[in-house]
């Protein structure tokens, strides 16, 4: 009778372990991480204790069972550490030596293609599209928000998803599409439903309320059930088509030290699944290398390319890596961006930077020292024009400003997570900030500042104000990034083009015609930036 009931248990723990471990989280049948090990090693020892409970020994059994368990997992974990595999951890990430600094190492400075609409902006924004779903709105959720170059333009994309299992039961076929923010205009905000005029279905789902074949773990699992897959991103190809992107990895040093070598493409509509090397990955997909992996081999490289001792006693040349990171664009390739410090610096100083690249992990690292990420948002934070504000920063973009290294930044209301203001802080001089309410009135204040603070342009001119006086001969007006400018043509400023914005107040009113002395930012570009702007036509009485 015991044995039958022994026999029982071990069938019952079987059971629920592979349904646990198989049909519910999708644990890798891999001994090649330690939470898949742990698990599967658990089962193992756990229906082999109940096996040997028929014995007569079950003390020791248990003791055995259990001394063994840990064993196995200590081990490893001891031969996978950073103090055994130091020079390893380190090597991971081929960093060359840093080379001077270049303006092309860094993107152009251009109003209408900085990213400055952030994931709880975009939260925001994407939240007022639900009531366009009617009644359906009410039983779905907005998931987490992409970064993604889509047909060269910068996007945060997220899916609409089920909000529970209740939900999905009413509307098994999936929910409707996805939501498209624009990273560099607020008012370019759309609700995805059709493609090609056929109505759009996020059917594959993470969590889940995508219950049977729809979930897409699941799917994934059923084709590679050994492989160790990272966290999953929401990308859309060049036709608007969704897509789940899943990085696929193993760990090079026993159980650590990650290594991506392949990605899982589900379709988000279909299902269809495939699995491609790092070479062989479409064009459209942005990411490949999970940022968190490359952060991890980033701090590696820092803490460890002098051996294990040295980063606890000698402490010889550590770097270490600011908190935060940006995402930067450049050459239609994502690049990781992080400034480097000295390991116990503590003047928010920089030695140099980083940049990824986020498909082929390919580094680049540049000598240039000045303020770190973290103090680029004080010094904005502390300007007595946005102090009373209690706003927050955003994080920081580095750009070039002629030919300066520059951070971009918004500034957002904490209350309505909506950003009101931008900044432009110096990388090598911080103190030099320039702030306003759009872009444009930010590029011109900093302009002004660079130019009273005596910094110097690294490969243009430095900037200077200049008056012009004259007759307008040609006016016209256009938006960009949701913000309306005004441009003039005036007579005697040779073929230079004047730009001002929606701040000075008179530009709207000016026609061909009008008399006008305006202060510009002088720059070696064709356009130069308006400062101040009087229109001589219109009196404070008119």
């Amino acid at each position: 009778m015991f044995t039958i009931i022994a026999f029982a248990a071990v069938i019952a723990e079987a059971a629920l372990f592979i349904w646990l471990g198989v049909w519910k989280n999708h644990i890798p049948l891999s001994f090649g991480a330690a939470g898949s090990t742990a698990y599967w090693l658990l089962a193992i020892l756990l229906i082999a204790l109940t096996v040997s409970l028929i014995g007569r020994r079950k003390v020791l059994c248990m003791s055995v069972s259990a001394v063994l368990y840990v064993l196995l997992l200590i081990i490893p974990l001891f031969l996978s550490s950073h103090m055994l595999n130091a020079r390893r951890y380190a090597a991971q990430l081929k960093i060359p030596p840093g080379a001077e600094f270049k303006e092309s190492d860094l993107p152009v400075f251009d109003p209408g293609q900085l990213p400055w609409v952030n994931e709880a902006q975009a939260g925001v924004l994407g939240d007022k599209l639900l009531g366009q779903l009617g009644a359906i709105g009410s039983s779905v959720v907005i998931g987490e928000y992409t970064r993604q170059e889509v047909n060269g333009k910068l996007y945060l994309v997220a899916p609409i998803l089920h909000k529970g299992f209740f939900a999905y039961s009413r509307n098994p076929e999936g929910t409707p599409g996805y939501i498209m923010v624009s990273m560099t205009n607020s008012d370019d905000v759309r609700l995805i439903t059709k493609i090609d005029g056929k109505d759009l279905r996020i059917r594959v789902q993470p969590e889940g309320h995508a219950a049977w074949g729809d979930k897409l773990e699941r799917i994934i699992y059923s084709h590679a059930p050994t492989a160790l897959r990272a966290d999953w991103m929401f990308e859309l190809d060049d036709t608007l088509h969704p897509y789940w992107v899943i990085p696929e990895y193993y760990n090079s040093i026993i159980w650590g030290a990650p290594e991506v070598k392949g990605i899982f493409v589900v379709d988000a509509e279909s299902g269809e699944y495939g699995r491609y090397g790092i070479d062989e990955a479409p064009l459209w997909i942005d990411r490949i290398q999970p940022v968190e992996f490359i952060e991890e081999q980033l701090a590696a490289w820092g803490a460890y390319s002098g051996g294990y001792w040295n980063t606890h006693f000698g402490k010889v040349g550590l770097l270490q890596s600011d908190p935060g990171n940006a995402l930067v664009y450049r050459d239609g390739d994502c690049y990781l961006f992080d400034s480097l410090t000295s390991y116990n610096g503590a003047d928010e100083s920089t030695v140099g930077f980083v940049l990824v690249n986020l498909r082929t992990k390919q580094s680049e690292y540049f000598n240039l020292s000045g303020a770190d990420e973290w103090a680029a948002q004080v010094s904005a934070l502390g300007d007595e024009r946005i102090k009373p504000l209690r706003y927050n920063a955003n994080f920081p973009l580095p750009v070039m400003v002629e030919g300066q290294p520059t951070y971009f930044f918004g500034l957002q209301d904490p209350q309505s997570r909506i950003t009101k203001m931008f900044a432009l802080v110096n990388i090598a001089r911080h103190q030099v900030v320039g702030i306003g309410n759009t872009i444009q009135a930010a590029k011109i204040d900093y302009m002004v500042k660079m130019r009273s603070g005596g910094t110097a342009a690294l490969n243009t001119p430095e900037a200077d104000i200049v008056e012009i006086s004259g007759v307008v001969e040609r006016w016209g007006q256009y938006t960009q990034a949701g913000e309306s400018y005004y441009s003039f043509v005036v007579g005697g400023a040779g073929d230079r083009i004047l730009v001002a914005g929606v701040s000075q107040l008179e530009a709207p009113l000016t026609r061909p015609g009008d008399r006008v002395r305006v202060q510009a930012v002088k720059t070696s570009e064709q356009v130069w930036s308006v400062h101040s702007f009087d229109n001589l036509e219109i009196s404070p009485g008119d």
